[in-house]
């Protein structure tokens, strides 16, 4: 849809390019088959431009439908983006588990980290996933460094 982006993107010279997926794509209602296609073209034309970078996928977090009905796409979207990051050859981290996974809408609402919609999260909400990612990669780093050899 804008593919001034990809032009544009190695001007930051990227050693790693974070894409973190939201919930309003899933309210397509698209199979998960078809988004996955869609992502990998995405992460296809990132490194066509930048084939130097690494890629990082972040799964969808949990949300709702007419705040109450579970949202079982993003739930098959986390799936699927899992399942096949070693055979793209990307690296993810699972929000969607982190947030409570498709059940853990109404607990992250009742801790006051979700907006009323029940599909975006409030700033709360937003900064402990922030807080959650930084943890993971900084771990995940500490763990390449201790174990590298």
């Amino acid at each position: 849809k804008y593919p001034l982006f990809f032009e544009q993107l190695p001007a930051l010279k990227p050693d790693l390019i974070v894409v973190s997926l939201g919930t309003n794509e899933s309210f397509d209602k698209m199979a998960a088959a078809d988004y996955i296609a869609r992502m990998n073209l995405f992460i296809e034309n990132v490194r066509a431009k930048n084939p130097e970078a690494c890629v990082l996928i972040m799964t969808p977090p949990p949300s709702q439908f007419r705040r109450k009905y579970p949202n079982t796409f993003v739930a098959s979207y986390a799936k699927e983006i899992l399942m096949q990051e070693t055979a793209k050859n990307y690296a993810s981290w699972d929000l969607f588990t982190e947030m409570g996974g498709l059940f853990g809408v109404n607990r992250n609402a009742s801790q006051g980290l979700m907006a009323g919609d029940k599909v975006h999260y409030s700033k709360p909400g937003y900064e402990k996933q922030g807080t959650l990612f930084t943890e993971a990669l900084l771990n995940a780093y500490d763990n390449f460094k201790t174990n590298r050899d």
